[in-house]
């Protein structure tokens, strides 16, 4: 049965295809004119879309952002800052609670991750690792490794010191100790000297951070922070609190 074009209606060519072993069978060929061509070409774009989607998601939805940011929009300023993360600059986000610091922060993560997914050769991946954590959630984890006999507190750090991009919320919540400065300490270095970019969220400066923590440690902190802010954009943010805003909006609806 002779086949057409949908858009020109010519009669479309037919060629023998054959594997090894089996029987000749015709296969219609696409058509050449323009519009065939423009509708191929977009069927290919929409594929390439949806795969690079699915790559960039099996990174995404596994990096530990909460449920809450997992579908922050990235805006054209994200990608900005996403050339600086990959240009190995890190990003310090300060503000009061609830003005959108890691809201901030992870649009620019996410942008991060979409520059980095791409087809190398005929595999569609995200090149890249992301890896969210609360300071707490961090100190949390580098107790809990005394008590375990399969991994040990270095272990728990080279997974932190491993992904391409850290997150790192809410640092300097809670009553910082020697313990937690030395930490932190040891996270900033390390990752600096690598070269590795860190998304940083306070509701304190790094100036008052360096404060908070020389008083629990030694007095090296600050001359980390000043390496620190030196590495950093420093983004202050301010405004409404956001989640005051949703409160209200909720209870009028």
């Amino acid at each position: 049965m002779t086949s057409r074009c949908e858009y020109c209606g010519k009669e479309l060519p037919q060629r023998d295809f054959a594997l090894p072993g089996h029987r000749p069978m015709p296969i219609t060929m696409p058509c050449d004119c323009l519009e065939s061509k423009a509708a191929r070409e977009a069927e290919e774009a929409e594929r390439e879309k949806h795969e690079k989607l699915k790559a960039f998601s099996e990174v995404w939805m596994c990096s530990g952002v909460p449920e809450m940011y997992q579908h922050v929009k990235a805006g054209k300023v994200d990608f900005e800052r996403a050339d600086r993360l990959i240009e190995g600059r890190s990003f310090y986000f300060v503000g009061k609670n609830g003005r959108g610091k890691t809201h901030s922060a992870c649009q620019a993560a996410k942008a991060y991750l979409i520059r980095n997914t791409y087809r190398d050769k005929v595999v569609m991946r995200c090149w890249k690792s992301l890896r969210f954590i609360t300071a707490q959630a961090m100190f949390s984890q580098l107790k809990t490794s005394w008590d375990r006999w399969d991994q040990n507190e270095d272990d728990v750090f080279q997974r932190l010191l491993g992904v391409d991009l850290l997150v790192l919320d809410d640092l300097g919540q809670g009553v910082p100790g020697e313990w937690s400065a030395a930490n932190v300490l040891r996270l900033i270095d390390e990752r600096g000297t690598a070269g590795k970019p860190l998304a940083i969220t306070s509701q304190y400066t790094i100036e008052e951070l360096s404060d908070r923590y020389d008083k629990a440690g030694d007095g090296t902190m600050s001359a980390m922070m000043s390496r620190l802010d030196g590495w950093c954009d420093v983004i202050a943010i301010d405004g409404p609190d956001r989640r005051l805003e949703d409160f209200y909006y909720t209870k009028q609806q």
